[in-house]
């Protein structure tokens, strides 16, 4: 009797292990995919968040080399 439940509890489980791997390769390609893409978004962002920083550097020095200017040059405006 033991031997037949534990027979049975086997081939159950071989059962499992065989159509588990059988789905597991297609699981893990749609996996790989999903994977590919959201590193190739995150990729996009980085990109695009480096381009928006650039930017805004750039912004930032020609706004104090702008105020910069400005003061330095309006005692010069104020006494003419």
């Amino acid at each position: 009797m033991l031997w037949q439940a534990l027979w049975a509890v086997a081939v159950g489980f071989l059962r499992l292990v065989a159509v588990a791997s059988a789905l597991m390769p297609a699981e893990l390609q749609t996996l790989r995919e999903m994977l590919q893409s959201e590193g190739a978004r995150v990729q996009r962002e980085i990109t695009e968040y480096a381009h928006l920083s650039q930017s805004a550097m750039q912004s930032t020095k020609i706004i104090t080399d702008s105020l910069s200017k400005w003061k330095s040059d309006g005692p010069a405006r104020q006494r003419g």
